[in-house]
């Protein structure tokens, strides 16, 4: 006899609690992640579960927005800034049954468009037999940080050691935000930066204000910042849960790069990983010069996700279509292009673009980021 599959709703203040029962979870599916995201745009979150029986066999979080006449939910939607989310589901669960039966839930069933992301890793679904399209597959960077830190260190492409190196000569040091005075600067960075390539920044200075708020008391967001002569050089966003680092984000003081501070920034940010127990850095992104940043860092080419699409009509995909053309459109009307090659520096996921140093030197040994002193304003 099979089980029978049920949906229901949990409660924000278990959900977290439950999370720990899938190993496919991501920071981005925890509750404070959510909020943010809530907060940013205006979203009304479902949280459902599925149950097989009284077994609890998947969760799936569903954020629904207005757009006109059309009722959009994402799990995620783009321009969230979410690099995952989607529903999770136990191994030896019936996948089909199971999302069938979440997909009748109202907040998914009413939706005039849905979008959602399945986490590659660990699981294999394919939302096909419930008229979801294939949109999108997502690869990603993986560093295993479960390895000795020297090996790690041997990992890194000889350019790379040798910028880190370089950094510290420069004498370029790496502490950890401990207020949000940062975030000045880093959201000016980011203007300035997006402005060479005609567009404006793909987060907003109002989601790293409440990124700050949310995760930094969940101890999911630490910030890492470089400094020379008491001038921020570079920040990286490096978002982690109690399994995985994540590279969100990270701005460059662009007339301090030839100092080569972003190698030694994300170095330090692995020592400090490693240090918390974590034991993968997800790059979130392998593509363009970011990538090759990335890439030298030693890690390894994965799927991460699949991004899946469904309309509940055609007028309404042909209206959901129309609508994200328009907002590609006026975001780069707002700034023609300056430069004909878009800069890689401060993009959400992304890496900036560094370059090597000599090789011959030896190996500085790595610090631990120390705290940074709490800044009075923006730094120029």
């Amino acid at each position: 006899m099979s089980v029978p599959y049920s949906v229901s709703t949990v409660a924000p203040e278990f959900w977290d609690a439950l999370l720990l029962q899938f190993p496919t979870r991501q920071v981005f599916h925890r509750r404070a992640w959510l909020q943010v995201l809530v907060q940013v745009h205006g979203l009304k979150l479902t949280l459902l579960r599925i149950d097989a029986g009284s077994r609890l066999v998947g969760l799936w979080p569903v954020l629904s927005l207005r757009k006109g006449p059309l009722t959009i939910t994402g799990s995620p939607l783009p321009g969230w800034s979410t690099a995952y989310l989607g529903p999770m589901l136990v191994a030896d669960c019936d996948a089909d049954a199971a999302l069938a039966e979440a997909l009748q839930h109202r907040a998914l069933r009413s939706a005039s468009y849905v979008e959602t992301r399945v986490v590659h890793v660990g699981q294999s679904l394919s939302l096909l037999p419930h008229r979801f399209e294939r949109l999108l597959e997502f690869e990603t960077y993986l560093l295993d940080l479960a390895r000795p830190q020297d090996t790690v260190w041997q990992g890194l492409e000889s350019r790379c050691r040798n910028t880190v190196r370089k950094a510290q000569k420069n004498g370029v040091t790496v502490r950890t935000e401990t207020d949000a005075s940062f975030l000045d600067q880093f959201w000016e960075q980011s203007l300035a930066v997006f402005a060479n390539s005609g567009l404006t920044p793909g987060f907003s200075r109002e989601l790293l204000q409440a990124m700050w708020r949310e995760l930094v008391p969940a101890g999911l967001l630490t910030v890492f910042s470089a400094f020379h002569d008491g001038r921020r050089a570079a920040s990286v966003m490096i978002l982690h849960d109690d399994q995985t680092a994540y590279y969100w984000a990270g701005a460059t003081d662009q007339d301090l790069l030839p100092l080569s501070p972003n190698n030694l920034l994300l170095w330090e940010a692995i020592v400090a990983m490693q240090a918390r127990g974590i034991r993968t850095l997800d790059m979130v992104s392998s593509s363009g010069n970011a990538g090759k940043f990335k890439r030298s860092f030693g890690p390894v080419a994965a799927i991460a996700a699949v991004h899946w699409g469904r309309s509940r009509t055609r007028f309404e995909g042909w209206l959901k279509r129309t609508y994200e053309n328009f907002v590609r459109w006026r975001r780069r009307a707002k700034n023609p292009p300056a430069k004909p090659e878009p800069p890689t520096e401060a993009q959400p996921a992304t890496a900036p673009t560094t370059t090597a140093s000599p090789a011959g030197s030896p190996p500085m040994p790595p610090t631990a980021a120390a705290p940074a002193a709490p800044a009075t304003g923006s730094s120029s």
